[in-house]
């Protein structure tokens, strides 16, 4: 890694993370995956770490805020949730030209592709998506006060501003209009329930930002990329899973539709729950609506009807 002063990382680890040798050996490699922060593994010694920074460029507040992501790790690692645990956090971007956290490195499979997959039979591939599901519950049946995330964020209208985001952002980056993408965003700011109690959310919670027990393909052993997680609506991330669905046959990575065993789900995100009373399993979402954000537009509208 030509670019990072990795003495002064090595001397800031020896300082600030309990059992970091300072004079031990110390070598960096950048670990594939991740759009947007940059993932290192390092080790010191016989110490595994992860040590996660914003890019060079393109640096978004929102985006790229190590910091928030640091203490969402924090919050979530006495917690069932299988997490890695975070060791420190550094604010001053002198040390390595960036501001990072520091994190203990799993070991296991983060399924971009169905290669780590291949094998696995219908019952596992099954198991494995149960798994996805019960480690979204643990998620959000964490008391965000007790774990010290009750200043994050507004709770209230959280689904509202996404919407209202989302719409936005359409409007400014789109290259022509849209027809099928308009009358979608109309159907879901007049489709937003009133607020739920608030709970954890991830954000981005799907099979590509998990990683999976690479001694057993139906263990999820931690999750990734909380950086976009906050205290609002669990509804929010339930339908993500069931969308995998499809995004996994339509773009081919980090969806359910690409495990090498097929999608448990025969096309159906509705048969994601199995059946189980959401709100009672703690998941919190309503598979209808969610299908009316994860399907090619909206219930009822499909693209085709643009012409």
């Amino acid at each position: 890694m030509s670019d990072l002063d990795e003495r002064s990382l090595h001397a800031w680890l020896a300082t600030h993370v309990d059992g970091v040798d300072g004079d031990a050996p110390m070598t960096v490699g950048l670990i594939s995956g991740g759009a947007s922060n940059v993932t290192l593994a390092v080790t010191v010694g016989d110490r595994e770490l992860v040590v996660r920074h914003p890019p060079a460029t393109a640096f978004l507040p929102t985006a790229n805020d190590v910091g928030r992501e640091f203490r969402f790790y924090d919050a979530l690692a006495d917690t069932p949730v299988p997490t890695p645990r975070p060791f420190a956090h550094c604010e001053d971007a002198s040390v390595i030209g960036a501001p990072f956290f520091v994190m203990e490195r799993l070991h296991g499979i983060v399924p971009h592709d169905p290669e780590p997959l291949e094998g696995m039979t219908a019952d596992e591939g099954r198991a494995l998506c149960d798994h996805l599901v019960d480690v979204l519950t643990e998620i959000h049946a964490v008391d965000h006060e007790a774990v010290g995330l009750g200043d994050v964020g507004r709770p209230t209208g959280y689904l509202e501003r996404q919407v209202r985001r989302w719409t936005d952002q359409w409007h400014r980056a789109k290259a022509a209009d849209d027809p099928v993408i308009d009358e979608l965003a109309r159907r879901l700011g007049e489709a937003i329930p009133a607020s739920p109690p608030a709970t954890v959310v991830h954000g981005d919670y799907r099979l590509g930002n998990v990683m999976v027990d690479a001694d057993d393909r139906t263990r999820i052993v931690g999750h990734d990329d909380v950086r976009g997680g906050g205290i609002g609506h669990v509804e929010i991330d339930g339908p993500a899973i069931a969308g995998s669905e499809r995004r996994g046959n339509a773009f081919g990575t980090h969806g359910l539709g690409h495990l090498p065993c097929g999608s448990p789900f025969d096309g159906d995100p509705d048969s994601l729950l199995g059946g189980v009373d959401a709100g009672a399993a703690g998941i919190g979402i309503d598979v209808d609506r969610g299908q009316t954000v994860t399907t090619d537009g909206v219930a009822g509208l499909d693209r085709r009807e643009a012409g």
